[in-house]
């Protein structure tokens, strides 16, 4: 039989880093806003803008698949700590009157 091994406190680190994630990909759109005043030059920014606007169109799929990613993590490591106390309570001597 195989032996699955599951750390869920890693999978909230990692549900924590794919939020993160997320942020910083919701925000670059607003970024390159910001630096298209700062940069100056024409070309340069128009390039900003022409990156900005080709991931926009992709970006919300990639959000959405960053979104689930994240709350499955979450949701295997609740289940799996849930499990795991439930077991562990299954093993507990039953308190009460002894024979």
């Amino acid at each position: 039989m195989a032996t699955i091994r599951v750390d869920p406190d890693r999978l909230d680190v990692l549900a924590r880093e794919l939020r993160g994630l997320h942020r910083e990909f919701s925000s670059l759109e607003g970024r390159v806003d910001d630096y298209h005043a700062a940069v100056g030059h024409h070309q340069v920014a128009d390039s900003l803008e022409e990156l900005a606007g080709n991931w926009s169109h992709d970006r919300d799929d990639i959000l959405g698949r960053l979104e689930a990613l994240a709350n499955a993590c979450e949701a295997v490591a609740r289940t799996y700590r849930d499990q795991e106390a439930h077991l562990a309570g299954g093993m507990q001597p039953e308190s009460g009157g002894g024979s």
